[in-house]
């Protein structure tokens, strides 16, 4: 079975345990979209040169890095979104995805992923908050290395962490995230990044702000009257 022009495939709800015969290279040599989503269970992808996009869900169990190490042949992947959890990933900065402009980790910790990708062009990212970790687990061991993420995304990740788990590291984030103008973030976030010394302040380029979850007319009193500095 030959797809000699087909694009974009997404296979969701099945259980796949290899990789379907009709999405490797030989047999779908346009293949530029991949998304292997609830049901899968291979952990890599086919070594497809025109391949741009990939959704990837990974089971418990499945290697990490066997899957991110079948993505270095992909020097024309644009956007990568992983879910799930995985375990086993390749060192920090092994990873080298020169054209990657769009990373999404919804993981259960998102750490190992993040450290081991070098992503040179990075202009957005979407990061879920490790469970009963802060931010500080997740970022603390990188630098110099998203000055050019212009879109920044925190989401939760299975599990909802308290405040107390999840507000050590804002400043740091805030700092490693110069030049970000657009900031997405779950409300129970705000405390750590807007209140006392208030490390949003960092963000000089700030364009653009949503919080989620922010029930309406409940806004923190301390987050209002910030802005009416």
């Amino acid at each position: 079975m030959r797809f000699p022009a087909l694009q974009r495939a997404e296979i969701s709800g099945a259980v796949i345990s290899d990789l379907p015969p009709f999405l490797t290279p030989k047999y779908a040599s346009t293949l530029e979209s991949l998304a292997l989503l609830d049901g899968n269970k291979t952990d890599k992808v086919p070594a497809a040169a025109s391949l741009k996009v990939v959704h990837f869900h990974l089971e418990n169990g499945m290697s990490g890095s066997r899957l991110l190490s079948s993505f270095l042949p992909f020097q024309q992947l644009k956007e990568l979104v992983l879910l799930g959890s995985g375990y086993e990933w390749p060192k920090p900065k092994t990873i080298y995805l020169p054209v990657l402009a769009s990373l999404t980790l919804t993981l259960f910790d998102p750490t190992p992923a993040l450290a081991a990708v070098v992503v040179p062009n990075l202009n957005y990212l979407r990061c879920s908050h490790p469970v009963s970790r802060n931010w500080a687990h997740v970022f603390g061991h990188i630098s110099d290395v998203f000055t050019n993420v212009r879109r920044l995304c925190f989401s939760d990740a299975i599990e909802t962490s308290s405040f107390s788990t999840r507000a050590g590291g804002a400043g740091f984030i805030c700092m490693l995230f110069p030049g970000v103008r657009h900031v997405e973030m779950p409300a129970n976030d705000i405390p750590a990044f807007f209140y006392q010394e208030a490390p949003a302040d960092h963000w000089s380029h700030l364009e653009g702000l949503t919080f989620k979850g922010l029930e309406v007319g409940k806004i923190p009193y301390g987050l209002v009257r910030r802005f009416d500095r």
